[in-house]
């Protein structure tokens, strides 16, 4: 059995729970990292809808009651969560500080590796431009030495080329 933040061990019923609430907020963070949209269930109130969100995973209203709201390590990681999609935390005043504090970080890194990202994008289309124009100077000199060709073969004499820098 696992112990809770207190020390008290936790039941295989708890345990249960946690580990598809996990699952389901692992999944909700992918989702949101990859289209920026919310992906968590919202209240009016702009917080983590915690009965919508319990049915999503699949919970029973035992389990919701019983494990769910009783155990503060999810709590805790659902605030998280909500705090990185942007959403008021649950609970506020429980978990306020640290969660606040690694939500930022969280944010910070992915605006750092979408800056990133865009500054990368920016270059490989400059390299891109690059090797177009690149490409069509080559594609003109081709053309033109096609058609030097075709005269010496018609004519027997070779043209004048001109130069294509």
């Amino acid at each position: 059995m696992a112990r809770t933040a207190k020390g008290q061990k936790k039941s295989n019923a708890r345990m249960a729970v946690e580990s598809a609430v996990l699952e389901y907020l692992h999944d909700a963070n992918i989702e949101f990292e990859s289209t920026r949209e919310i992906a968590l269930p919202v209240n009016k109130e702009g917080k983590v809808n915690v009965s919508e969100l319990s049915k999503a995973v699949g919970l029973t209203e035992g389990q919701r009651k019983n494990h769910l709201y009783k155990d503060d390590d999810i709590l805790f990681e659902i605030n998280r969560h909500a705090i990185i999609q942007g959403l008021l935390p649950i609970n506020q005043a429980r978990h306020e500080g640290y969660t606040n504090e690694n939500a930022s970080h969280k944010l910070a890194m992915s605006r750092k590796r979408a800056k990133k990202s865009d500054d990368q994008l920016v270059e490989v289309q400059s390299q891109n431009e690059k090797l177009l124009i690149e490409l069509k100077k080559k594609q003109a000199k081709i053309e033109q030495l096609v058609a030097c060709i075709e005269e010496y073969y018609r004519t027997g004499t070779m043209p004048y080329m001109l130069e294509i820098h």
